[in-house]
C-alpha cells in the first residue's frame, strides 16, 4: 500500500476571540440601553406634537377676536414653527443616538473578529500558528512573514514557544514589508494560512450591514466601513 501525504485546505477559519464571551453581557446591556432611549425620544416626540397642536389651536383662540383667516394663519405658522423645530431636536438626538449604535455594533463585532493590534501586537499571527501546527506534520518546517515592526514580537513569542513544546519545532521567522502590521502570512510546502485584516473588515461591514438602518439620518455606508477601519485595521 503507497502512503501519500494528504493536501490540507489552504484556508481555515479563524475561531471567535474568547474575549467576546467576557465583553458580550456588557455589550448586549448597553444596546438594550440605547433602543430603550430610542423608544422614549420617540414618546416624547409624540408627547411634544400633542403639544405644539394645544399651543397652535391656543394661538388660534387668541385670535379669534380679529379677522377669522389672520387667526387662522397665525395658528397656523405657530403650528409648524413648533414642529419643524421638535423634528429638528428629535432628528439630532436620533442620529446622535443611532451613531453610538453603530460604534458599539462594530466594537462588539471587532472583538469577535480578532485582537486590536495596540493591545495584543503579534497574537493574531502567534494563534494562527498553533492552527497551522494542528494541520502538518512533526517537523514540519514554517515560514512565517510579518511586518518588520512586528519582528521582534514574534521572535519572543516563538522563542516562548519553543521553549514550552516537547516537540522540536522547524519555524522561520521572516520580515515582509509587503505584509500590514498586524497580519502575517504562515507557509510551508503543501500549504499556507494568512491572517488579513482587510478580509476581516470586509466580512465585518457584510455581517453588520443587515443589522444597521441604513435610512437613518446621518449614516452611510462609507460611514460604517470608516470605523471599521478604525477598529480593525
Amino acid at each position: 500500500m503507497e502512503i501519500k501525504p494528504f493536501g490540507f485546505s489552504r484556508s481555515f477559519e479563524i475561531p471567535g476571540s474568547q474575549v467576546a464571551a467576557e465583553l458580550g453581557e456588557d455589550l448586549l446591556a448597553e444596546m438594550t440601553t440605547l433602543r430603550a432611549t430610542i423608544v422614549q425620544m420617540r414618546a416624547r416626540h409624540g408627547e411634544a406634537l400633542l403639544e405644539a397642536r394645544r399651543e397652535g389651536f391656543e394661538v388660534g383662540r387668541t385670535h379669534a377676536s380679529g379677522e377669522q383667516s389672520g387667526a387662522l394663519l397665525a395658528a397656523t405658522d405657530a403650528l409648524h414653527a413648533a414642529l419643524d423645530n421638535v423634528d429638528l431636536r428629535l432628528s439630532d438626538q436620533i442620529r446622535a443616538i443611532h451613531r453610538d449604535a453603530v460604534d458599539l455594533a462594530l466594537a462588539a463585532a471587532a472583538t469577535l473578529a480578532g485582537h486590536a493590534i495596540d493591545f495584543a501586537p503579534g497574537r493574531a499571527v502567534d494563534e494562527a500558528l498553533d492552527r497551522a501546527l494542528e494541520q502538518v506534520e512533526r517537523g514540519t518546517g514554517l515560514v512565517i512573514r510579518v511586518h518588520p515592526k512586528l519582528t521582534e514580537v514574534m521572535e519572543e513569542r516563538l522563542a516562548t514557544r519553543i521553549a514550552r513544546e516537547r516537540r522540536k519545532l522547524n519555524l522561520t521567522l521572516m520580515a515582509d514589508e509587503t505584509i500590514q502590521p498586524g497580519d502575517g502570512q504562515i507557509s510551508w510546502k503543501e500549504g499556507a494560512l494568512g491572517v488579513d485584516a482587510a478580509a476581516r473588515r470586509a466580512a465585518l461591514v457584510a455581517e453588520l450591514a443587515p443589522l444597521l438602518d441604513p435610512a437613518a439620518p446621518g449614516t452611510k455606508e462609507s460611514d460604517t466601513a470608516n470605523i471599521a477601519d478604525q477598529i480593525i485595521l
